[in-house]
């Protein structure tokens, strides 16, 4: 169980603020940040409750991520925190952050490793965050190293999808290799699809 996790929300929604895709997803909404908060501390109690949260020092960097059979639970987890969203966000706002969010999910489509792998499992990295003061510390490499272990001894293959040109290095000094591009028609943005073998 995740302890602190207001504070985990905070570094959490503090990274996820840099990313150019949430930076679209939130353009325009009132008090974005407070919802980004809420909506980050919901992920966080839904990736815990099947134990797909790894932590590394004092909120010190996170990564989110799960196994392909532990996607149905996952999913029912984050139904019940959108639930809780719901009620505590107006309806205006959610609105508004689903509207901004369609263009996104053309070129983020959540199962496209499944046209590469079949119905091979994955682990599905969803998230990784290192609080900015961290970054470049080995906080990134501390998070990534379990869950690649973890895999290989499964023998199954991680997949991710960033929208950050500077992390497919990274990913890459990692053993990931980058499986396709796809660039939006109508945003500035180009999601990478990655998958560590």
């Amino acid at each position: 169980m995740i302890h602190s996790l207001d504070a985990w929300a905070a570094m959490l929604s503090e990274s996820y603020g840099e990313d150019a895709s949430i930076r679209m997803q939130f353009q325009g909404v009132a008090d974005a940040a407070s919802v980004l908060h809420l909506q980050c501390a919901g992920m966080l109690r839904a990736f815990d409750r099947i134990g797909g949260v790894i932590t590394q020092g004092d909120c010190e960097g996170v990564a989110l991520g799960y196994f392909s059979e532990d996607e149905e639970s996952l999913n029912q987890a984050l139904l019940e925190e959108q639930s809780a969203l719901l009620r505590s966000v107006p309806p205006d706002t959610l609105a508004a952050i689903q509207k901004n969010a369609v263009e996104i999910a053309k070129i983020a489509q959540p199962d496209w490793y499944r046209s590469a792998l079949g119905g091979r499992g994955v682990y599905v990295l969803q998230a990784i965050a290192v609080r900015r003061d961290c970054r470049g510390s080995g906080v990134f490499r501390a998070l990534l190293t379990p869950i690649l272990d973890a895999a290989r001894q499964r023998e199954t293959p991680v997949v991710l999808q960033t929208f950050k040109l500077d992390n497919l290095r990274k990913y890459e000094h990692m053993g990931f290799q980058l499986s396709k591009e796809v660039a939006s028609d109508t945003i500035p943005l180009i999601c990478y699809h990655m998958i560590h073998p």
